[in-house]
């Protein structure tokens, strides 16, 4: 099978955009320098380096991915593809999944970039070896994703192992 997915992952001053089959190899990826952004600003943002990346990279086996994957910053409902903040002080709640299927025509799914990162080691790297870790993230600031008994935890606003400040 030579399905492949789209993978975004938008941090506080960049974008990384990826193709990866169903192993998580990366097949094709371009970086974006985005600069500080908010919610109001990163649909365009986003949108505008997809149109970018289809036109200079374009798709690995010339066929559409079967769907886009976007790990992002910040309180993220996943199940309805809502963006709720990217920070506590941040907050203006966007459906972005449902805004970049339309625009793209592809199916897309949202989550904390971290809790995303999570879940790929789960599936994919260290994870497979234990049904219980923590993912520690240390950047602009440090986050945490936990699996226990195999289950990914997120907490009852969305936001386990994420900081506040």
């Amino acid at each position: 099978m030579n399905d492949t997915y789209l993978a975004l992952d938008l941090g506080a001053a960049k974008l990384l955009i990826g193709e990866v089959n169903s192993k998580g190899k990366i097949l094709n990826s371009k970086r974006y320098e985005t600069g500080y952004i908010d919610q109001i600003s990163a649909f365009s943002i986003i949108k505008r380096s997809l149109e970018d990346y289809i036109s200079t990279v374009g798709w690995y086996t010339e066929t559409r991915p079967v769907c886009i994957g976007i790990g992002l910053m910040g309180c993220v409902d996943h199940e309805n593809g809502i963006w709720l903040q990217t920070h506590s002080k941040r907050t203006h709640s966007i459906h972005l999944a449902e805004d970049i299927t339309k625009a793209f025509k592809i199916p897309c799914f949202i989550d904390n970039n971290v809790k995303s990162i999570t879940r790929a080691i789960k599936k994919w790297k260290y994870g497979t070896c234990s049904n219980n870790f923590i993912y520690l993230n240390i950047s602009s600031s440090i986050t945490a994703g936990f699996v226990i008994n195999g289950q990914l935890i997120r907490g009852n606003q969305f936001d386990a192992g994420e900081s506040s400040s």
